[in-house]
């Protein structure tokens, strides 16, 4: 019994050992999934459809900026309170190896967007 609990552990070191020790985030072009959402699609795009769904789920967009480097900032309040962000940055991607063309991030706290949101970010575009 012994010997067959042993053949899955030697397999995963010889996979180990060969070189197979990317990440999820690497192996989908996401370097860092843990401050930003990853889209398929431009900034202005993603800029137009963060409005619409950020309107529709509670939120005033105040003020929409652009800077000079194809970056969009959205700054945003809760109607009903404080929200957990107050800006939502939007920037280009361009990893060679990434599938993705932008990846947005809430500020101040440098989070992704939360899940809900980008379900409906991803519905308008």
């Amino acid at each position: 019994m012994r010997r067959f609990l042993a053949l899955p552990l030697v397999a995963v070191a010889a996979l180990l050992a060969s070189g197979c020790s990317g990440t999820i985030d690497s192996a989908y072009g996401v370097p860092d999934a843990t401050r930003w959402t990853y889209f398929q699609a431009d900034t202005e795009a993603i800029a137009s459809a963060m409005e619409r769904a950020l309107n529709r789920t509670g939120y005033q967009v105040e003020r929409v900026g652009r800077t000079d480097a194809g970056e969009v900032a959205l700054t945003v309040s809760l109607a009903g309170g404080s929200a957990d962000f107050t800006e939502v940055l939007i920037q280009p991607f361009t990893d060679p190896d990434a599938v993705f063309s932008s990846r947005v991030q809430t500020l101040p706290r440098q989070r992704p967007i939360p899940d809900d949101l980008r379900v409906a970010v991803m519905a308008d575009l």
